[in-house]
């Protein structure tokens, strides 16, 4: 079995930004940052491939939210499905070229803790996840999936 190498590795300062391309298909990339943060990004970057941009944002009040505005960029008709790995609920969206949906999802049953699996039907090979944890300011706690707690369903 041959060994896989990481592509690229960077470091990014607080309030800094960092952009690449990625020209390679099938692709299977990870970002990795402090207190659980996870961003991966799986599939297949063809001519026919799905492709969504999804931007998320935290909400620091109370015990924390995730928003995740995702948007079907190509010109196809997609079925979007948001697992929750905490919980096993899902909520799935057909998106037209160019729609967007919004999903918030609110983090006090697991202490500010999150981890959504984006999938597509029909593009089985298609797979973003997003974990970590909203820092709201008060006391945490650690991830409840870590300590068996909460079986994860993805």
């Amino acid at each position: 079995m041959a060994l896989r190498s990481p592509w690229l590795i960077h470091a990014v300062e607080p309030g800094k930004q960092l952009s690449d391309t990625w020209r390679g298909s099938p692709y299977d990339l990870s970002v990795y940052g402090p207190n659980g943060f996870v961003r991966h990004f799986k599939g297949t970057s063809s001519a026919s491939a799905t492709a969504l941009n999804i931007v998320s944002k935290y909400g620091t009040s109370g015990s924390g939210s995730i928003t995740s505005k995702i948007t079907n960029v190509t010109s196809a008709q997609l079925e979007v499905t948001v697992l929750d790995a905490y919980t096993g609920n899902s909520v799935t969206q057909a998106l037209g070229p160019g729609e967007t949906f919004a999903n918030e999802l609110s983090l006090e049953k697991f202490f500010g803790w999150y981890d959504l699996i984006v999938t597509v039907a029909r593009h089985p090979s298609f797979n973003y996840r997003l974990a970590g944890h909203v820092e709201t300011g008060s006391d945490s706690f650690s991830d409840p999936a870590l300590g068996g707690l909460v079986s994860l369903q993805g």
